[in-house]
């Protein structure tokens, strides 16, 4: 229908002779058809009017965005410390919660205005999502930069790849070779503008998977006590957040003593671990880092 205009309102308004008021309702009659759609229902006036039907607001908001499934999408979070060339034997790990893939990976990255990009030169980078954190359906995975990208063993293709995922079982995205930044997975189809976290969000994520304690000088670490001999000195030790399962533990070197022996690191659940070591007379036993220390406790998958 032509766009029609509305009638003057001195045509219907005030003593209008008839003949002029009809003309002026006849005017108004097609103003308000072609404002509001001919079939004069609610869904045509809507789709006249260029408004959401309830069905699509509904599909819209169950895609609404920052429901970014990845950990660490803006690779903002490196607590192993990787710097300059980062070459990461198959499922070796470098930026948190981003590992190598089955033939390695090489990258380098740059942070600008705390957008950091990785420009991967060999092999592949892999985030394995966690089966807890995925609902069934659709997802989209998008991205800035020139790497390609996959779900799961879907084909590679450029941003704005979709894929299915079933809540509870793990999934993977990986990407090839080229720059790649800002990577987003959403439930739905529609790719939606990145939407950057807290960084202390970011960090409570990916600490979920990964915890590295560093002492930065001697002693920063110090369990002592006066013991019997061959009896244990043992010191509990809390996570502000519970891990996604009972960790593995590691440290950078074996702790330093003073009469004791049997020194070890270990978790006893998701959220707690200990530092223990063993009298080796009665008296004061001590074990305690010396230089640069830390504690990895890890749950990756």
């Amino acid at each position: 229908m032509a766009t029609v205009a509305p009638p003057a309102r001195t045509d219907i308004a005030g003593t209008p002779s008839n003949a002029v008021a009809k003309t002026a309702f006849g005017v108004l009659h097609d103003y308000l058809l072609n404002l509001l759609g001919s079939a004069g229902s609610p869904a045509a006036a809507r789709t006249a009017l260029g408004v959401y039907s309830e069905s699509a607001v509904d599909a819209l908001i169950a895609e609404v965005p920052n429901q970014n499934i990845i950990d660490n999408s803006n690779f903002a979070i490196n607590q192993r410390g990787v710097s300059g060339t980062v070459s990461l034997a198959a499922g070796a790990f470098g930026h948190d919660r981003w590992k190598a893939g089955a033939s390695g990976c090489t990258y380098t990255f740059s942070t600008s205005a705390n957008v950091t990009t990785l420009t991967i030169s060999a092999g592949s980078l892999v985030q394995n999502i966690r089966g807890e954190t995925l609902q069934t359906g659709t997802h989209v995975l998008s991205w800035s930069g020139t790497a390609q990208g996959k779900i799961g063993a879907g084909s590679y293709a450029a941003s704005g790849v979709t894929g299915s995922a079933t809540g509870g079982t793990n999934l993977a995205v990986e990407f090839g070779t080229g720059t790649l930044s800002l990577v987003q997975f959403v439930p739905g189809s529609t790719v939606f503008p990145f939407i950057h976290r807290h960084k202390s969000v970011e960090e409570s994520l990916c600490q979920k998977s990964y915890v590295r304690l560093n002492y930065a000088a001697t002693f920063d670490l110090w369990v002592t006590g006066y013991c019997v001999i061959n009896e244990y000195l043992q010191s509990n030790l809390v996570l502000p957040i519970p891990m996604w399962g009972t960790p593995t533990v590691t440290t950078s070197a074996a702790l330093t003593t003073t009469n004791a022996y049997q020194t070890f690191v270990a978790a006893t659940s998701a959220q707690t671990f200990y530092v223990r070591c063993r009298a080796t007379a009665t008296g004061q036993a001590t074990c305690y880092n010396t230089g640069a220390f830390y504690i990895a406790l890890t749950s990756e998958i």
